[in-house]
């Protein structure tokens, strides 16, 4: 490896690559396994070693033994390697052993073109503005770096390059704009299961809630609702994402299969809705699932969203970016026609053969109520209010008889607890039953939003009473109504709500400043969401619909050109602007300043003439001012054309093209004494 010839990059430019390569990778580095990191600093540094002539590039064995472990240690962290996660750990472990392989210029330009797909990656997970600003910031420093590595060594000064750099990206901006407006809105042609796998009180296929002793109060944006015109009360905000059927003594699973069904067809056949109607926007956070949330029951108008029996919004693609629907909800409805049939009764019946002392409970109460299921079910929440249950967010662990255990031990529980129990004692007595996930609430923002958080996350109860069909029972409600009318965190009694991390945005709930400043920049995220990220199809015909009429895809294609040649041809004639443009030294500057001085006394430089002869003619005429003018010339001719002129040229033959200190000192004296010149006749 010693006698490898090794591309001899420029200090400036080394510097500029290895910048962006830390700046690429520094938004995935909490995503990564904590080795990867490391791993990083160590090519950084070997490659900065190599460079300062103290270390040689590892061995090709080497090389390969890093790359197989690696590979198995991103296998052992995330249990594959396919997907987004493992594929973009997969993509920064090559991108940074290239690093140990930079031994010729392609090798460099390799690596700078890579940096632009592993910014990219971050979009993946977040599409945030302060994302996307960072995400600029290194697609600048990136292209710094390719224009650094083809510049000669004496040109590559940072400041130099960087500002070159921004000037392309400012050039590059209103063809952007100009593509992002005018493009068609076309969704990826595949789907990626991101999921963290972290325990937080938003949703899942399946709830185990006497599984979970201590949920992560997530105050992250599940969705934000835009409503035109009326807005349901607090109370009524019950966003509905997915129902649980199956039921095996621990978790609560979502439903099988279940039919669709048309949703206008449905009102007809099963449903009678009144009048009131809210209409509204919802743009909806990823959240890797396939439902959307709204107030039950609603009407959204796509092709790719249908709607199952049991209400449930559907999607054919998971919400793996932010997604924007318009929906209009009918809230107050009711069933009509016959009941349940016997496989639907069957299924929100079942129960396990656990947990046989709520079921002893569930008959006792029942007789009582004297086989009313109405007042069976009043029973049960005048029992959840009256005793001793108690809503928090740190239940303690339940492993076994889990419903036995939470009613008749420790009566301390989260919404799926209450809702859980509650459908467990209905289908106890063979009253079908089931439970809903979803969020209830959210917190108005002073724009006039609605923005719904993860721990916003809810789940309630609907029973089926015979001649009204299923309805919403909300058990949560009759233990701690704080939570139904002012959220979470006014229904728990200790410091749950925000005690998991000391840097958490809850804890400056109550500070007035943090408030408003918090509530500014969610502002300022609603609108890019909302204009920007939620920008698909039919944004776009809306947009486009108030400069045009009849919106076809021929006319936006041809309006697209027209903007495009427009913008090219004023870019065009800018730079061609730019290189006619003559850029002087900033001495040659100050000799023309000089000039000007002389001719504002009458003595004014012919064309040809020399500086030599300028002088003397113009020490002629002004006679009181020769000997200023003498030194002045002096200074310029020894820096343009005399001694200090050589010693400038083999300056500039220095890496970096670093001048003198004398040479310094001499141009400041120079513009100093034309600054000062005062003539005089």
């Amino acid at each position: 490896m010693k006698n490898k010839a090794v591309y001899p990059m420029p200090r400036s430019s080394l510097l500029l690559l290895l910048a962006t390569v830390g700046f690429a990778i520094a938004p995935h580095i909490l995503r990564l396994p904590l080795w990867l990191p490391v791993v990083a600093v160590a090519c950084v540094g070997w490659r900065i070693q190599v460079y300062r002539e103290r270390w040689v590039f590892p061995s090709r064995i080497v090389r390969f033994s890093i790359v197989v472990a690696s590979m198995v240690a991103i296998f052992l962290y995330y249990g594959t390697v396919i997907g987004p996660d493992a594929g973009v750990a997969l993509l920064i472990l090559a991108y940074l052993f290239k690093l140990l392989e930079m031994y010729k210029e392609r090798d460099a330009f390799l690596i700078a073109i890579l940096s632009y797909f592993v910014i990219a990656t971050n979009y993946l997970f977040s599409t945030a503005l302060l994302s996307t600003l960072y995400t600029m910031i290194v697609v600048l420093f990136v292209t710094a770096s390719l224009v650094g590595l083809n510049q000669s060594p004496r040109e590559v000064k940072p400041k130099r390059t960087l500002g070159i750099a921004a000037k392309l990206f400012v050039q590059a901006i209103p063809i952007m704009i100009v593509l992002f407006v005018f493009v068609p809105r076309v969704s990826p042609m595949w789907a990626l299961n991101i999921d963290n796998g972290h325990a937080k009180t938003g949703l899942s296929d399946s709830v185990s809630p006497g599984d979970i002793s201590n949920l992560s109060k997530s105050p992250a944006l599940a969705f934000t609702v835009e409503f035109f015109g009326d807005k349901p009360a607090q109370k009524d905000l019950y966003w509905r994402g997915v129902t649980y059927v199956d039921f095996d003594g621990r978790t609560w699973r979502r439903g099988s299969f279940e039919g669709y069904s048309n949703a206008k067809q449905l009102v007809k056949s099963e449903l009678v809705v009144q009048s009131d109607t809210f209409k509204y926007r919802v743009i909806m956070e990823p959240n890797y699932r396939h439902w959307l949330f709204a107030l039950p029951y609603s009407i959204v108008n796509e092709s790719n969203v249908k709607q199952t029996k049991s209400l449930v919004l559907t999607r054919k693609e998971s919400v793996s970016s932010l997604v924007s629907y318009e929906v209009v909800s009918h809230p107050k409805y009711s069933y009509q026609g016959g009941g349940l049939n016997a496989v639907e009764r069957e299924r929100n019946t079942q129960l396990p053969s656990t947990d046989i002392r709520a079921k002893r409970k569930a008959k006792e109460m029942f007789g009582a109520a004297k086989g009313d299921p109405h007042t069976y079910a009043e029973s049960i929440l005048r029992w959840f209010n009256k005793d001793n249950f108690v809503y928090t967010l740190k239940p303690p662990l339940l492993r076994i008889n889990v419903i036995d255990g939470f009613l008749f031990s420790s009566q301390q529980g989260f919404c799926a607890h209450y809702a859980g129990a509650f459908v467990f004692m209905m289908r106890a007595v063979g009253i079908p039953a089931r439970m809903v996930g979803g969020y209830q609430g959210g917190e108005y923002h002073e724009a006039g939003h609605l923005m719904v958080r993860q721990y916003h996350a809810h789940a309630w109860a609907e029973v089926w009473f015979q001649g009204r069909g299923w309805v919403r029972v909300d058990p949560t409600a009759a233990v701690a109504p704080e939570r139904v009318l002012s959220g979470p965190d006014g229904a728990v009694t200790d410091d749950s709500f925000s005690s998991d991390s000391p840097l958490s945005p809850l804890l400056f709930r109550n500070s007035p400043f943090f408030r408003g400043l918090r509530a500014k920049m969610e502002h300022v995220d609603f609108l890019w969401s909302r204009w920007v990220v939620g920008y698909n199809n039919s944004t776009q015909t809306q947009f486009l619909s108030r400069w045009m009429d009849n919106v076809t895809p021929q006319k936006i294609v041809m309006v697209m050109f027209v903007f495009l040649g427009g913008v090219m041809l004023v870019l065009a004639v800018y730079i061609l602007l730019e290189r006619r443009r003559k850029k002087l030294d900033p001495v040659d500057v100050a000799y023309l300043r000089f000039g000007d001085k002389l001719a504002n006394k009458g003595v004014e430089r012919k064309s040809g003439e020399g500086v030599w002869s300028y002088c003397e003619r113009a020490s002629l005429a002004l006679p009181n001012s020769a000997e200023d003018i003498h030194d002045i010339t002096q200074l310029y001719d020894d820096i343009r054309y005399g001694r200090m002129a050589n010693e400038n040229i083999g300056n500039r033959q220095d890496v970096g093209g670093t001048l003198s200190q004398r040479q310094k000192k001499r141009k400041a004296q120079f513009k100093q004494k034309v600054r000062s010149l005062r003539l005089k006749l």
